[in-house]
């Protein structure tokens, strides 16, 4: 039981990854098949100082719409707008032209999940995710005032049409929320693992396991005219993932262990916002343009303790998850805009999560013959964030049903 390394950037979801669809294997059988679903009972996000903010927050607390339009050549319709305010003497006071965002983020997922038993230990996966996500009740809440002259010009010519110059300026920029529901990124995973009997008076038994895995981008891309749209996946590219772990079994029915997974993804070149001011804040960014990005190093492990099948075929664990993906870094691809300026992107730092999650799991497969050719299994969850920087995170309740056969 252990959550994967997560495909989906910067939000707590289960990934398909989850070693929770590798089961403990019956010695007849050489299928399993599992539905995993999930849903969120509460999405908020945890800003660079591990504060718990709005989802809207979670790179800066307020939006800057004058920096927003910083960076363009004045013979560009924004680069007028810039142009009159500096005429004017419109300066940023850290209150004129800046917003509070705020909305609520929904997530659900459905997750295929199918493993088929090879000679020598070896075992294949195949994971096929199925994504719900939304984002609605957004309002931006401004800030500016009625003081001076410079707060007329701004509220005439910015901020009294806000989303709708946002949307005119920024390329179809939407800031209103969305709804997407597609398939997230498949992946397949190759494993090897092994149980090893102890002669202990505590300690029973010993597994091993190693694996390797790629993840191949059919997922929805992220939109790039939504704000803080999500990708179902690694956003359109490639991903190796490779790990191993540390099971072991005391007495009869108390297991634990240790997993450790890690992943890197490939670069991948695509029309993306960017940065053209250091001062731009990360929901309005304006700016597309063709970018290459190449993404840090992702790490994930694992502790988890449980009682297997101490009453029938129910097992009770708890396990508790670190997650870390370091810095990103884009390039872009023409020599009109800086990449010093669009690698200042929050949104490009590293990120962390640390959760906890509660599992039980009925196995009626003991209740069944050996050689019986169908073995069901059920198994619930919650899961809740305890500390994480720089993430969407929130409490989560799933379940999943799985045949052996």
């Amino acid at each position: 039981y252990a959550n994967g390394i997560c495909a989906l950037p910067q939000i707590s979801v289960t990934d398909p990854f989850d070693v929770r669809f590798d089961n403990p294997k019956y010695k007849k059988t050489k299928w399993n098949i599992g539905l995993f679903a999930e849903t969120s009972l509460g999405l908020d996000a945890r800003n660079e100082d591990a504060e718990k903010v709005n989802v809207m927050q979670l790179w800066q607390e307020k939006q800057n719409s004058l920096a927003m339009i910083k960076g363009y050549t004045s013979s560009a319709d924004i680069g007028t707008m810039q142009a009159l305010f500096d005429s004017n003497g419109v300066s940023d006071d850290g209150i004129r032209g800046y917003f509070t965002p705020e909305g609520k983020m929904q997530w659900k997922d459905l997750v295929l999940a199918g493993r088929y038993e090879l000679p020598y230990n070896f075992s294949v996966t195949v994971h096929v995710p199925f994504y719900f996500s939304k984002l609605d009740n957004v309002s931006w809440t401004e800030h500016t005032k009625n003081y001076a002259t410079a707060d007329g010009i701004v509220k005439d010519n910015l901020t009294n049409s806000f989303v709708a110059n946002v949307k005119k300026y920024g390329d179809g920029l939407d800031l209103e929320g969305w709804s997407r529901a597609g398939f997230g990124d498949v992946d397949a995973m190759i494993k090897w693992e092994k149980y090893f009997p102890q002669m202990k008076a505590w300690l029973k038994e010993v597994g091993i396991n190693v694996k390797c895995g790629v993840t191949i981008p059919t997922g929805l891309k992220k939109d790039e005219d939504s704000v803080l749209s999500v990708p179902f996946g690694n956003d359109g590219s490639f991903g190796l993932v490779f790990g191993g772990g540390l099971g072991l079994r005391w007495l009869e029915h108390v297991v634990g262990g240790v997993q450790a997974e890690f992943m890197q993804q490939f670069g991948n070149t695509k029309e993306r916002r960017i940065k053209t001011n250091r001062n731009q804040t990360d929901l309005l960014l304006l700016t597309k343009a063709n970018v290459r990005k190449s993404y840090g190093f992702s790490q994930h492990f694992t502790v988890h303790l449980g009682v297997e099948k101490f009453a029938g075929g129910l097992s009770a664990s708890i396990q508790y998850d670190h997650y870390r993906h370091d810095d990103d870094h884009v390039s872009v691809m023409d020599n009109v805009y800086s990449d010093s300026i669009a690698n200042t992107a929050k949104s490009l730092e590293e990120w962390s999560l640390n959760t906890l999650q509660c599992n039980l799991e009925y196995d009626f497969g003991v209740h069944r013959a050996e050689e019986a050719t169908l073995k069901p299994k059920i198994s619930v969850f919650y899961r809740l964030p305890i500390k994480a920087r720089q993430v969407v995170a929130g409490h989560f309740v799933g379940g999943q049903i799985s045949f052996e056969f």
